[in-house]
């Protein structure tokens, strides 16, 4: 009797532990994930706090989710990743260049966006979708998910134009005002540069020239990927500059980069140039005159049909094995309004969201023609190697401009050159 009576109890303390066990199983389970994040900010000593609270904030509000912040230096962030990726260990979440995604989901190494952020938010971004969707896509397909942008509208230098008799307070506001502006400032403007920006060899220097095939309805790369930056719309684009430069060699800064045009427009010697919103800081430097500098230049629509558009996106990588907590990061970051708008307070970017367009920084006039030029603005082909493209296309550009070879000649050869970089057929 005894036995059978203590075979029951047996069972129920059998019981009893499962059940034990299986809470303390549950509760492993439910500890918090961590994911690893890289990006460059907590780098740079002015960024590295407000973007720390931002992660503080995400944790606050995702007890269930921990992050890991790797910092990278922005000049090293694509090779290094390229590395890890092709050593299978990259981190769940990394913050890139809006051209870059295009290089690792070449790998196969992203995940589409849509599979973590949700169709309402990739909506929202619809109405600047050349520069919010289509920049951090390939093959049409979106992988990167715009953290903030950048526009680069034209600046202008008020005393050089009236020194080389422009009216001060009337901009260009077409291609043609602009080159014969620049022409004028070139002849009559006392040795200063009509207009600035990056003329130098390189990929830097591609991305620059671009917008000149842009004022063309010229590219440089078509929706496949082909390279097209030898057309007849192209060739003509290229021919304009030269002529230009030969009107008034003093009309373009050739030979010069941004850091130049920088130097020169905050000291009275460019006239015109085209920059991001960083660039009041950076004038009233470079200046000398602090605040008192904003009184002598404006800022206007960059007069090309299109203005350049650059910015730092959000991926997930397909060997993450925490992609839904992945996913709930980067949309926290780009759409929680409390954030973005701290962000956008240290570091003079655009939110890609409309509605957070009304930040009390934003009532500064300044900041007018940057948050217009997003609606219409363009960024560089979403492909893997834009840079390489881009540095040919720069070659061609300098070819031309210093008499080396006609614009048709150094624009062939050097298309040429990008098609069989990309193994394409040559034309």
């Amino acid at each position: 009797m005894n036995n059978l009576v203590f075979r029951p109890m047996a069972l129920l303390l059998l019981l009893s532990l499962v059940l034990f066990t299986g809470s303390s199983l549950a509760q492993e389970s439910s500890e918090p994930v961590t994911i690893t994040v890289t990006q460059w900010h907590t780098m740079e000593a002015q960024f590295e706090a407000p973007f720390m609270e931002i992660v503080a904030a995400f944790e606050a509000e995702n007890p269930d989710i921990k992050v890991d912040v790797v910092g990278i230096p922005w000049s090293d962030t694509t090779p290094q990743l390229t590395v890890r990726t092709g050593a299978g260990t990259p981190p769940d979440v990394a913050l890139v260049n809006s051209g870059d995604p295009a290089i690792f989901a070449a790998m196969g190494a992203l995940i589409p966006i849509d599979e973590v952020v949700s169709a309402e938010t990739l909506e929202r971004m619809q109405w600047a979708k050349g520069a919010l969707i289509d920049a951090p896509s390939y093959l049409g397909t979106q992988y990167g998910f715009t953290w903030y942008v950048f526009t680069f509208p034209m600046q202008y230098n008020k005393n050089v134009m009236a020194a080389a008799g422009l009216d001060p307070e009337s901009p260009p506001a077409t291609w043609d005002e602009l080159l014969d502006a620049i022409i004028q400032v070139g002849n009559e403007g006392d040795g200063a540069i009509g207009l600035g920006g990056n003329f130098t060899q390189g990929s830097w220097g591609g991305k620059f020239y671009a917008a000149f095939l842009w004022a063309h309805g010229a590219d440089v790369l078509d929706v496949e990927g082909n390279v097209i930056f030898d057309s007849p719309e192209a060739v003509a684009a290229l021919q304009e500059l030269v002529d230009v430069y030969l009107a008034s060699p003093n009309a373009i800064g050739f030979g010069t980069g941004n850091y130049e045009a920088r130097l020169g427009f905050a000291t009275n010697q460019v006239a015109f140039m085209r920059e991001a919103g960083w660039i009041r800081t950076i004038a009233r430097d470079l200046s000398g005159e602090g605040d008192a500098f904003d009184d002598d230049w404006g800022v206007a629509a960059w007069p090309a049909g299109h203005t350049y558009t650059g910015g730092h996106v959000w991926v997930v990588f397909q060997q993450s094995e925490h992609k839904e907590a992945a996913g709930k990061f980067i949309e926290f970051v780009v759409t929680n309004r409390e954030m973005q708008e701290l962000w956008s307070g240290v570091f003079g970017s655009i939110p890609p969201i409309q509605d957070f367009h009304d930040f009390a920084m934003y009532d500064d006039p300044f900041f007018d023609e940057f948050l217009v030029g997003l609606g219409t603005g363009r960024s560089d082909a979403p492909h893997p190697q834009a840079d390489l493209v881009a540095t040919y296309l720069s070659i061609a550009f300098t070819e031309a401009l210093s008499g080396a070879a006609s614009p048709e000649d150094a624009l062939k050869r050097a298309a040429n050159n990008a098609r069989i970089a990309l193994g394409q057929p040559m034309q």
